[in-house]
């Protein structure tokens, strides 16, 4: 998407993607202290299977614990 005030092209998110654990399109927000979105994780309270627990994500024992941020 081309924003006019930039001198060169900056990328957004047009769309919401839908949370494959929910399957809802509603996010938990990840804020930091000005309260500007910097990440989001999931709203599913389930356990993460095995596999991913072990070799993906170290993150928590729930979906939720999960964030995703932007750095």
């Amino acid at each position: 998407m081309h924003d006019p005030r930039m001198l060169s092209d900056k990328r957004y998110l047009t769309t919401l993607a839908v949370d494959p654990m929910t399957q809802k399109k509603e996010w938990g927000m990840v804020r930091n202290k000005a309260n500007h979105v910097v990440g989001v994780h999931s709203l599913s309270n389930k356990a993460p299977t095995l596999f991913a627990k072990l070799f993906a994500f170290r993150g928590g024992d729930r979906h939720s614990e999960w964030k995703f941020t932007a750095e």
